[in-house]
């Protein structure tokens, strides 16, 4: 499984982006804003950019 931080401001794009991704089997996590610049914490990804 494969993890992606999805940064998009439309919300309807944002849940239409992320329910694809998730049927192929991808954790989607979704910014709350710009302002959250990548928080490995919170995406779980436990790796640096």
């Amino acid at each position: 499984m494969y993890n992606i931080y999805l940064g998009e401001d439309d919300p309807k794009i944002a849940a239409l982006l992320k329910d694809h991704l998730e049927k192929y089997d991808y954790k989607v996590v979704l910014a709350n804003g710009f302002a959250d610049k990548f928080p490995k914490q919170r995406a779980g990804l436990g790796r640096e950019f």
